[in-house]
């Protein structure tokens, strides 16, 4: 900790002003730390802007100060001559400030109790039987998963999800395709977004008429253990094996490949980190290559113009670096790989053509059916969940009829009972109790499948 806390403060918000656009304050709002009626909070918390931000430069900074949590919080005592926040909620507000760029709390609105959403859904689902989940989830202001789990467990409903389109009746493509019409027709009449008036509250709009399906889920309060390292030309996370029971480094290797939250996403780290406890040197590159990850608060239907220049399939140069260093630097002579969403795709298309990777978990890719490759040069574990908004089950079913029939390698395809999309990095046992038993389940399959291939 630096002896005068008071004077870096104002630097650490000066950086995160010139480096993160989105910032939710601004410096004028931050004069002598006591907001005016200009600045109107959701805070309800006793702890200060000021107080806030001390606080969590203290702990970002407690690995260049050596400083303890414990002494942290006795200097935050000392200086404001107050009780502490925990542990915890420091280390939440670091995330907050270094991850988002924000201190501030959000505006919590009430959530309706069970009883009123199923009520609500009964209604939606009597007046407009034909409505898609994700229509009908956005109109409600009920997220999909949670409106789906609720039509399932609590008005006792299945879902019919036809393999092959001929299996629809001629009333369902037929309003099939006046729906279509429709949409198109509406699509060409929408007026154009004015550029001034699309920031702050038109953003917020926008996102809640195209809500991002991909949802971010449980994000760890989780500041990592691993550092920060140059691979090459790509900035990555490196997490080291922990040493053997003799004392022996390790020579296992792996490249975790990142969601579309992007290389610093807290949870993924925390993948990265276990594994290295389990004898594997992790490193996690940023294959965006500096470019702004995707964000909840973004519109879904910018989702495409995001991805131009972020494509899964072409991070090759990317993956050499990452082998580079771990064996150079490292001293890792066998390498796997494994990835998540936008990583799990990459996996696929990596197993296909690079024969040095020993093996690849693919979790929750989104592997399109029409894909002409399916012939791998080293066995991959794919995951799924039942659930999952973005991967219907007909689609995992026909991957694992082209994967058994084209591979000459070992090849498991497995799909996990109400889970949704993100549930192995993306959900945390702690937050989701109910959950517990799977998103343990699926860490002991991969990390298996990685001992046994590796």
């Amino acid at each position: 900790m630096c002896s005068s806390p008071a004077v870096f403060v104002p630097s650490i918000v000066a950086n995160i002003w010139q480096h993160c656009e989105h910032a939710a304050w601004r410096c004028n709002e931050i004069q002598c730390f006591a907001p005016d009626d200009r600045c109107k909070m959701a805070d309800t918390s006793s702890y200060s802007i000021e107080e806030r931000l001390v606080v969590s430069v203290w702990a970002h900074e407690r690995s260049t100060t050596r400083k303890t949590m414990k002494a942290i919080r006795k200097d935050f005592c000392e200086r404001f001559n107050k009780k502490a926040p925990p542990k915890w909620t420091i280390l939440k507000w670091e995330y907050k400030l270094f991850f988002t760029g924000s201190i501030l709390d959000e505006t919590r609105t009430g959530r309706p109790k069970r009883e009123e959403q199923c009520a609500a859904i009964g209604e939606s689902l009597e007046s407009s039987p034909k409505k898609s989940p994700r229509k009908r989830s956005s109109e409600l202001g009920i997220p999909n998963t949670t409106m789906l789990k609720h039509m399932r467990d609590d008005l006792k409903l299945k879902f019919f999800k036809p393999v092959f389109v001929n299996e629809l009746s001629d009333g369902d493509l037929q309003n099939r395709s006046e729906a279509c019409a429709q949409f198109l027709e509406v699509f060409e009449t929408l007026p154009q977004c004015d550029s001034e008036n699309s920031q702050g509250r038109g953003e917020k709009m926008a996102n809640e008429a195209k809500p991002c399906p991909c949802e971010l889920g449980d994000v760890m309060p989780y500041s990592g253990k691993g550092q920060e390292v140059r691979a090459g030309h790509v900035d990555s996370y490196l997490s080291a094996a922990q040493p053997g029971a003799n004392g022996e480094a390790s020579v296992r290797g792996l490249i975790i490949i990142q969601d579309i939250y992007g290389w610093k996403l807290p949870n993924t780290r925390f993948i990265a980190d276990w594994l290295a406890g389990q004898g594997y040197t992790c490193i996690v590159p940023d294959f965006f290559l500096g470019k702004e990850p995707w964000s909840p608060s973004h519109d879904w239907s910018t989702f495409q113009e995001w991805l131009k220049d972020k494509q899964a399939t072409n991070i090759g140069t990317e993956i050499d670096a990452a082998m580079d260093y771990l064996k150079k630097e490292c001293g890792v002579q066998r390498i796997g790989v494994l990835g998540f969403c936008w990583g799990g795709l990459a996996v696929h298309h990596l197993l296909l053509t690079n024969s040095e990777l020993q093996a690849g978990v693919s979790c929750y890719g989104i592997i399109k059916i029409e894909e002409p490759h399916y012939a791998l040069k080293n066995p991959v574990l794919y995951i799924f969940g039942e659930n999952d908004p973005l991967i219907p089950l007909d689609t995992v079913q026909l991957l694992e009829k082209r994967l058994v029939a084209e591979c000459q390698v070992d090849v498991q395809v497995k799909v996990f009972p109400g889970q949704t999309h993100g549930f192995v990095h993306r959900k945390h046992e702690d937050i989701s109790p109910a959950d517990e038993q799977h998103i343990k389940e699926a860490r002991a399959d991969l990390l298996a499948w990685l001992n046994k291939y590796v």
